[in-house]
């Protein structure tokens, strides 16, 4: 499965680089105003030494990493939220799984901006606001139904009631739907269900200039000081820098990140976040045409794990073969890791931890 992730941001704060310094393929990115008008999408596979670790040990045809599937929605602001651009960018929004908010922090005066000044707070405040305004809007509408059905005596509705009033309040406060996480499965479900932008986990990136990380900015400074008051999450990118940097050939690439004092690509620091706030593990299949590095939530347990693979090995799951990345890798090789009595069986409910290699045993 690809985590999806939506970069969003008010125009001109540098989705499109951010977007090009991530993705395989890139897309072309304009200094004016309001150039991006739909949203773009790519792929980048997740760095994963264990994958290739793995990959030198076990035989198989290919290797397959996980991947992130990014979202590069169209830029908003003041002056077209009310316009169809504006629309796409919260319906695309709705379908995936991670907000990235790319938040402006360089002064650049050959890149237009669309609010009288740089202010990375009030950009981000604004944009919170935004996205609980559609939520409060949405459960306004679904309350209007509910209520009538409740108090007529449908009792199943109970919870649906008692808990959308408690998102109202919450929103009401202007406070985001993600701040009562975590939700309990039945709340989750709810969430899922509308799409609640505001509920949706958000990783605020901080798109800089390239000398931010030999000389940090005021502009930066400002928007730090205020996420770690906030205890929001952030991550620092100089996008265009590392725009420039993701064309050159893969083996020149950490030279000059290094150069800049940038010590990764920022997609591994994106791909760890996104991982930590949709609490992923990942799961191995090894041998034959490929070895596979899958993500799954946290608790799964291995007859649904086999159905990310295939749906037919769900349905026809008998029990796993089940070690852990750390035997292959002590032992060198399944063999080994076998001959050592390390390999066991597991039903359907065990729970599939972080690096497990599983061989699905399955009948349909």
């Amino acid at each position: 499965m690809a985590i999806q992730v939506a970069l969003i941001g008010i125009t001109n704060a540098g989705k499109s680089t951010v977007f090009n310094s991530l993705v395989d393929t890139p897309v072309e990115t304009s200094p004016a105003l309001y150039t991006t008008t739909k949203t773009n999408i790519g792929t980048t596979k997740i760095f994963d030494p264990r994958l290739e670790k793995i990959h030198e040990l076990v035989s198989a045809q290919k290797i397959t990493y996980a991947t992130l599937e990014l979202y590069d929605l169209p830029g908003i602001s003041k002056n077209n939220i009310n316009t169809k651009v504006a629309q796409t960018f919260f319906a695309d929004m709705r379908q995936t799984d991670v907000l990235i908010h790319v938040v402006r922090c360089f002064d650049d005066s050959s890149v237009s901006h669309s609010h009288a000044t740089i202010d990375p707070i009030q950009d981000i405040e604004w944009l919170e606001f935004e996205l609980q305004v559609r939520d409060l809007d949405q459960i306004e509408k679904k309350l209007n139904k509910v209520e009538k059905s409740y108090k007529a005596g449908d009792t199943k509705l109970k919870f649906t009631y008692e808990t959308l009033l408690k998102f109202k309040e919450r929103l009401d406060n202007m406070q985001s739907l993600r701040t009562l996480l975590p939700f309990n499965d039945e709340e989750e479900k709810l969430v899922k269900d509308m799409a609640f932008l505001s509920a949706k986990p958000v990783i605020f990136l901080l798109n800089t200039d390239e000398n931010y990380f030999a000389q940090p900015n005021e502009i930066t400074q400002k928007a730090i000081s205020y996420l770690e008051q906030k205890h929001l999450p952030y991550l620092v990118i100089a996008g265009k820098i590392e725009e420039e940097i993701k064309q050159l050939p893969e083996e020149e690439q950490k030279e000059f990140l290094q150069s800049y004092n940038i010590s990764e690509p920022s997609v591994r620091k994106i791909a760890k976040a996104a991982y930590d706030m949709l609490h992923l593990v990942t799961f191995y299949t090894v041998g034959g045409k490929e070895n596979r590095a899958w993500p799954i939530p946290q608790g799964t347990n291995a007859q649904r794990a086999a159905g990310t693979i295939h749906s037919d090995l769900e349905k026809g799951f008998i029990r796993a073969e089940v070690y852990n990345v750390h035997d292959l890798f002590t032992y060198g090789s399944e063999q080994k890791v076998k001959e050592a009595g390390k390999i066991r069986l597991e039903g359907k409910n065990y729970i599939v931890q972080d690096g497990d290699i599983l061989h699905i045993r399955f009948n349909v």
